[in-house]
């Protein structure tokens, strides 16, 4: 083990002896940032829910894009960008050596067209980002092979509206990083399952109300078992469209969820594993949200990874290191959103089918590659070599895209989800900054009625105004369908405030080394449990963390 000074928050960090040999098996160097920086980093190149009205620079069409009037970069509709007329190997440079690699990147990024949003293979899915194979949709980000899905990052799932990191639920409403669920309603972290409503944690469960940390149960309110006639009499009860009893249950229910334990990380069927809302993982440290994660290390929101580290918002991959979105890719290094691509060293922007290449945007169905230029294999790999060692000289060689070049302002990004910054701060770094657009938003005058049964179609013609931020949005009307059938509440905050609120509940994708809190005797110990282990739960919250010998007497 050795310790490192960070190149950006100069905060002490390690490196492994497995962590040197990993990088040593790929001919990498070892990082210099913190595994925290270096995930900022990545992130601050992933806009993913700024939205902007404008124009393909190609056929003139309307469009929303990800990109604002103010980018100085051309950006084409989907149609435009995949056509044959989009010739982005036409836009190839040679290197030179008098500047350097990053510079030279910035150059080429400034003329390479750039997709307007990364919808892919998508129908009647217009308004969202990064989706694919997703239909009849509405601003859904980060999701793939969904189908009437709104607002929110549901994965495989159908009908859902309101969510955050879900996969394959059907019928469910404002439900955070749960799997498998049926018709469940303001649900987290919960597994195979079908008709809950207010749960935590709650596995192989039906028709539960208020219930935390519950196993294969069925008619249960507040964690107490009831008869099927007693638990729909309480159902019964349940309405979400009034104000007091709806604010009256969430009160009970999160009483209930803070008096019960909760495992030191949320996960099934992982051996050797470390993080949060792991699944069928094996030797994974450090890695959040992830599923079919072998032999990683700092991953987050992943699926079926295999020998990486540092890779974010990604599926179906192996090797690859500090690398960011999309699937289907092995050896990509230092990359960003490509598709189908083998041993890619700095390319960006959605390359598809691109093959040993280096510092390529936008490319298809090519090889050998460098600055969008092709070459011979027997010159490409002279020049890349040479271009490698100017990279030593130059402190670039091993370093993700820095911040300065990311094709967007750092507020603009996830990157200020998860590491948020003031203004001040992100300026003095030299990153970029985007002002809010002053608007006169409308105050409401429309009064929404209480019941969703009185609710009238001519509310989707109608201008609401969010509670917290006073920022207009509108009710589509597939989602008044949806309220309408789960009997549900037209929603008091915009689409945005409601994501906020969501991200609120979860855990940092951070570590702290904790003791059980167990002080139960009947658990094979005295006195406070011993055991030690590295968890999500920060030790300033309120929660019961327990390891998961204690955890595993209590709940199962």
């Amino acid at each position: 083990m050795k310790n490192t000074q960070c190149k950006n928050c100069h905060k002490t960090f390690s490196i492994s002896s497995v962590d040197e040999r990993f990088y040593a098996n790929l001919n990498l160097p070892l990082p210099t940032h913190c595994p925290s920086c270096r995930t900022q980093r990545r992130m601050a190149r992933r806009n993913e829910r700024s939205l902007y009205p404008d124009k393909c620079d190609m056929c003139g069409k309307n469009m929303i894009s990800i990109f604002s009037a103010d980018k100085p970069y051309k950006v084409y509709c989907y149609d435009c960008w995949i056509s044959d007329k989009c010739d982005t190997l036409s836009y190839g440079q040679d290197y030179n050596f008098n500047k350097s690699f990053f510079m030279r990147f910035k150059e080429l990024q400034l003329k390479v067209p750039r997709v307007n949003a990364l919808l892919i293979n998508n129908e009647n899915t217009e308004y969202g980002n990064y989706a694919g194979f997703a239909k009849d949709c509405y601003l859904v980000f980060g999701s793939v092979y969904v189908e009437k899905c709104y607002y929110g990052s549901p994965y495989y799932s159908k009908n859902c509206v309101d969510s955050l990191i879900i996969r394959k639920c059907e019928l469910c409403y404002e439900c955070v990083t749960s799997e498998e669920l049926y018709h469940c309603f303001y649900c987290q972290d919960c597994h195979s399952s079908n008709d809950l409503f207010f749960c935590y944690d709650c596995k192989g469960c039906s028709d539960c109300i208020g219930c935390a940390g519950l196993r294969n149960q069925k008619y249960c309110v507040f964690n107490q078992q009831l008869t099927p006639d007693e638990y729909e009499n309480e159902k019964k009860r349940l309405d979400f469209c009034d104000q007091r009893k709806f604010e009256r249950i969430l009160k009970h229910f999160n009483e209930q969820k803070y008096k019960t334990p909760r495992k030191f990380m949320m996960g099934v069927n992982n051996e050797d594993t470390s993080g949060n809302t792991i699944s069928d993982s094996k030797n994974a440290h450090y890695c959040f949200d992830v599923n079919q994660v072998e032999n990683c290390k700092y991953l987050a929101q992943t699926v079926d990874i295999k020998d990486s580290y540092d890779c974010n918002y990604l599926e179906h991959a192996e090797q690859c290191v500090d690398y960011l979105g999309s699937a289907h890719v092995t050896r990509n290094f230092y990359s960003f959103a490509n598709f189908h691509s083998h041993n890619l060293y700095y390319c960006d922007n959605l390359c598809q089918n691109l093959k040993d290449s280096f510092g390529c945007i936008t490319l298809r169905n090519n090889q050998f590659c460098i600055l969008n230029k092709k070459y011979t294999e027997e010159n490409y790999l002279k020049l890349k070599t040479k271009i490698i060692e100017h990279m030593k000289k130059t402190g670039e060689w091993g370093e993700f895209f820095p911040i300065n070049i990311s094709p967007y302002a750092y507020n603009e990004t996830v990157a200020n989800e998860y590491f948020p910054m003031k203004k001040e701060d992100v300026l003095a770094k030299g990153w970029a900054w985007k002002e809010k657009e002053i608007k006169d938003y409308q105050k409401q005058t429309y009064r929404v009625p209480s019941e969703i049964e009185r609710v009238p179609e001519s509310i989707c013609k109608e201008i609401l105004a969010c509670h917290d931020c006073g920022k207009n949005y509108k009710i589509i009307p597939q989602e008044l369908a949806f309220y309408k059938q789960e009997k549900l509440p037209i929603p008091k905050y915009c689409p945005e405030c409601r994501h906020l609120k969501r991200m609120a509940m979860r855990t940092p994708r951070d570590l702290w080394k904790r003791q059980c809190l167990c002080t139960q005797p009947s658990h094979t110990h005295s006195g406070q449990c011993q055991n030690v282990f590295s968890t999500a739960y920060s030790p300033d919250k309120k929660e019961l963390v327990y390891c998961e010998d204690c955890y595993n007497r209590e709940i199962y």
